[in-house]
């Protein structure tokens, strides 16, 4: 449980899959998927929060894309994007 009466659930079950990240709060629940850097990390997250969000109801997740290349200056890593799911919820994808 948080400050504010959220609670934070690490790999939280919902369905066939593990939610990485799920906070609750004020009745709703928000989904975090997290991944590190790859050429399939942002097709694969969005497939797996798109799943996550029709199982609970939730019309906005996020997905948090870490960037693990050192050479890369933080400008280059830093991103957050807003994309529209087929499903017709919201993703917000966070690059760091």
């Amino acid at each position: 449980m948080t400050n504010g009466g959220a609670q934070i659930i690490r790999a939280f079950a919902l369905g066939t899959g593990r939610v990485d990240l799920c906070v609750r709060y004020a009745g709703k629940a928000y989904f975090l998927e997290l991944k590190l850097a790859s050429s399939k990390a942002r097709i694969q997250g969005l497939e797996q929060l798109e799943r996550y969000m029709a199982g609970s109801g939730a019309s906005e997740g996020r997905l948090v894309i870490f960037g693990r290349n050192p050479s890369k200056v933080w400008d280059d890593k830093i991103f957050w994007a807003v994309e529209k799911l087929p499903g017709g919820g919201t993703a917000h994808i966070v690059g760091c």
